[in-house]
């Protein structure tokens, strides 16, 4: 009971920090995550980099295709929203530091993908029926 009686408070803190305006806001309410005064500028870094990694991926890759579809989307909100709270109502993912994490996320695993290739041939085909559901 006091187990879930902590999570029912913790939860009802991170929504109540939902409604508090971003520029009032001391803190996330979430622990070890915290407070990005900055927070448009960095989000619009962040996609920035991210969509000019994208670029150097074939137009084919469908990893480039999706990420380039969500990249622009999240890029556009920030960029036409009046304030980080209305932001924050658009994409409805949670609090902008939240979404900042994401995009640093996003950000790393496109690094990655540049360095795997994966739209590249395999260097080994794989054995006939490896690839065959039941």
């Amino acid at each position: 009971v006091v187990g879930s009686s902590c999570c029912l408070l913790l939860l009802y803190t991170v929504k109540i920090m939902s409604f508090i305006p971003h520029a009032l806001r001391k803190t996330t309410g979430i622990a070890g995550l915290k407070r990005v005064a900055n927070s448009k500028e960095v989000l619009v870094s962040l996609y920035e980099e991210t969509q000019q990694l994208l670029n150097t991926m074939p137009e084919s890759s469908v990893y480039r295709q999706k990420m380039t579809q969500l990249t622009q989307t999240r890029l556009s909100a920030i960029n036409t929203s009046e304030s980080v709270d209305s932001f924050e109502k658009t994409i409805g993912q949670g609090q902008v530091e939240e979404v900042i994490t994401q995009a640093e996320d996003e950000l790393s695993l496109a690094k990655q993908m540049v360095s795997w290739k994966p739209w590249e041939d395999l260097k080994e085909h794989p054995l006939p029926g490896q690839w065959k559901w039941p």
